[in-house]
């Protein structure tokens, strides 16, 4: 496909350019602008642009087994500027679509995640979403993506050359939000187990072990979502069990607060091995005779 070379060769304010297979040779340069301009590149097609191309708040969409290759160097311009990635299991082809710079790419904008029909992504899966030659500046913000499984979260890094989307472990074990003694629990709990999708695998290598343990320990007292900085004194394995015991008496005296005269208690009976009261007292009776 070639476009007039002079100015803009395809300039789009709501138009669609897309491939949907085999390898596709575009030339001239490339302009989207607003939120109903995309250039899509699906059926694992590869579209290979020639010529510069700028995003100024349209969307580039690239899906499974697909890849966008910019040899002059791609810009996205503007918060409405979008990079949205389908993504599939890494482990099967195909698995995620791909950008290819052989230039700069300037960045600005969202990066929006959508997920192949039955893909459920786990702790460790990494995709390489973008590589660029001559380097990248500027960055892309996480938008919008899909829910991931109790205790992770998505990983946006983009280093010097490349943009990569993760799936990571928070460290809060049993998901309730926070990461914090009782997530040791479930660590504790399932400590050598192996297999995918284990809550407390904090480092996604198949297997619970003291490395998830010091994951744990490194993340202790973090609020999930505020960053993951440490906030609390990490504690040690028995500092955690004198921490789980300390709370059991502090809600047995709260307990005993809220119950006060004119309340009722509810307690299950005696094992059958101890001694009726009775006994115990005809025991004291006899003594006191003797």
């Amino acid at each position: 496909m070639r476009f007039r070379e002079t100015g803009f060769g395809f300039d789009s304010t709501a138009g669609v350019l897309a491939t949907t297979g085999g390898t596709n040779d575009i030339y001239g340069t490339v302009r989207i602008q607003g939120a109903g301009s995309t250039i899509v590149v699906a059926g694992e097609s590869t579209a290979v642009f020639h010529d510069p191309v700028t995003n100024s708040g349209g969307v580039i969409e690239v899906f499974p087994g697909s890849s966008a290759v910019y040899l002059q160097g791609l810009t996205t311009t503007g918060s409405g500027s979008a990079l949205s990635v389908h993504l599939a299991d890494p482990d099967e082809d195909p698995d995620f679509g791909s950008v290819e710079v052989g230039g700069i790419a300037a960045l600005d904008g969202t990066l929006q995640v959508q997920l192949a029909a039955g893909f459920v992504p786990t702790n460790g899966d990494t995709f390489q979403l973008l590589t660029a030659a001559g380097g990248i500046t500027g960055s892309l913000s996480l938008a919008s993506a899909p829910p991931l499984s109790t205790g992770l979260q998505w990983n946006l890094d983009i280093n010097a050359t490349t943009v990569v989307l993760s799936v990571v472990s928070t460290g809060d074990y049993n998901g309730n939000g926070i990461v914090d003694a009782a997530d040791y629990v479930v660590w504790r709990k399932t400590l050598n187990q192996t297999g995918p999708g284990l809550a407390a695998d904090g480092n996604g290598n198949g297997v619970v072990d003291v490395a998830d343990y010091d994951f744990w320990r490194s993340r202790f007292g973090s609020v999930v979502g505020s960053g993951l900085g440490s906030s609390a004194p990490v504690p040690e394995p028995a500092t955690v069990t004198l921490l789980m015991i300390g709370a059991a008496f502090a809600l047995r005296r709260r307990v005993d607060e809220l119950l006060g005269p004119g309340n009722f208690r509810l307690q299950g009976a005696a094992p059958k091995s101890a001694p009726p009261p009775h006994a115990a007292y005809g025991r004291r009776r006899a003594m006191a005779r003797s």
